[in-house]
């Protein structure tokens, strides 16, 4: 099978080593991740579920996950982190955004991590990434409504420099808002430092975008062809599971 991906966000791509020396490769989702989000669901605690969905869900829904597939890397962009382990992807967290239809200049976003990986800085690692690529595609603000008793959220929220609000949605649930630096521009991510704990919260292009092809014979298994020598190494060794760097 062969997908073509227009505008596909190469630069998002990197490995990085957290606390424990583990290495976690961050990318942007691919239209064959709809399977690696089904696992990830089902891996999440009934509270974590509950505290990004804001609802009771046992299973994702099938419309649902394929709207977590069908995305254009600008109105709504998703980040995944991943790990390898035994030849075989694991997804251990997620961050994404939507545009607002009526403002461009808003979007909505949601995160989750792993119940396992939380307190290992990955959460804060996806939001930094989605925070640099929305303020590179124009967006001025960043929102996104979480439960009042998902404390882990709200302190993260507060360490990244968010304002937290009662939100007009419902009593139960704060609102989270920040204003971005347009001047903000993509860095690498070095080594995850301090950890936070966090469950999850509610839901430009540049030289470096490119097509990409991925051929694929397993929905689970994927080429990459796109860009310069240093996504190569990456890929390789997102492919391989291997240690990798990040580019300076």
């Amino acid at each position: 099978m062969i997908y073509t991906i227009p505008r596909y966000p190469v630069h998002l791509i990197d490995v990085v080593q957290v606390a424990d020396g583990s290495r976690v490769t961050i990318r942007p989702t691919l239209p064959q991740d709809m399977e690696l989000q089904r696992r990830f669901f089902r891996s999440l605690t009934a509270e974590s579920r509950y505290c990004r969905f804001m609802t009771q869900l046992n299973e994702l829904p099938e419309s649902l996950a394929e709207h977590f597939a069908s995305i254009d890397y600008r109105s709504h962009l998703a980040l995944l982190a991943e790990v390898f382990e035994g030849g075989r992807e694991t997804m251990i967290g997620e961050a994404r955004y939507v545009v607002d239809a009526r403002d461009p200049h808003i979007c909505e976003f949601a995160v989750a991590v792993a119940d396992n990986w939380q307190a290992s800085g990955i959460a804060r690692t996806l939001l930094d990434r989605l925070e640099r690529q929305a303020a590179l595609s124009g967006v001025r603000s960043m929102v996104a409504d979480t439960l009042l008793t998902n404390a882990p959220m709200i302190g993260l929220a507060r360490h990244l420099g968010y304002a937290v609000r009662l939100s007009r949605e419902g009593p139960e649930l704060a609102r989270l808002e920040k204003h971005l630096n347009p001047s903000a521009a993509p860095r690498s991510v070095r080594p995850l430092a301090a950890p936070e704990h966090v469950t999850a919260a509610h839901e430009q292009t540049d030289e470096r975008e490119k097509t990409m092809t991925v051929k694929s014979n397993n929905p689970e298994t994927m080429v990459l062809h796109a860009g310069p020598r240093a996504l190569e190494q990456k890929m390789a060794a997102l492919e391989c599971g291997v240690a990798a760097t990040s580019a300076p």
